[in-house]
């Protein structure tokens, strides 16, 4: 049970980063179209867990020094991503290359996966006191409670 709040935490945690990563290159103003960035998921996590101003510098720092890794990694599923698009142009699905190309982006995607967990896993550690923990893994768990509901459709 513990693992799966750390998971639901990293995950807010790691939109909390892009939000605030994405709203800096934006300038902080208003942010993430009309509605403004605090409508955003990370935007509530980071509201729900109280995050100051401080914290918020050090979710920025962390996030930057991750961006080249996880920005090559990206770019790297959408080149894999055309080469599939490729092999299954008019409807004709060359299935040993739609295969090679599956296994690619299975392996980018598994990294992509890693470095979030080694950033989720920063923020928790680093940045985090252990009140903002403990609701962090309250909103993992009302999180998880949502996604098991999926499985029951």
């Amino acid at each position: 049970m513990k693992s799966r709040a750390f998971i639901v935490v990293t995950v807010l945690i790691l939109l909390a980063g892009f939000v605030i990563a994405n709203a800096e290159v934006r300038g902080w103003h208003g942010g993430f179209g009309h509605r403004g960035w605090r409508h955003s998921p990370a935007g509530y996590v980071a509201k729900e867990l109280r995050l100051t101003d401080t914290q918020t510098q050090q979710i920025r720092t962390i996030w930057e020094s991750e961006r080249p890794t996880l920005s090559k990694l990206a770019k790297q599923f959408a080149e894999e991503n055309r080469d599939l698009t490729a092999a299954t142009a008019k409807g004709a699905v060359n299935e040993a290359e739609v295969s090679r190309i599956a296994g690619l982006q299975g392996a980018t995607l598994s990294q992509v996966i890693l470095e979030k967990e080694h950033l989720k896993a920063k923020i928790y550690t680093d940045v985090l006191s252990q009140e903002q923990r403990d609701k962090a893994n309250a909103l993992l768990s009302r999180w998880q409670s949502h996604i098991d509901q999926f499985g029951k459709l």
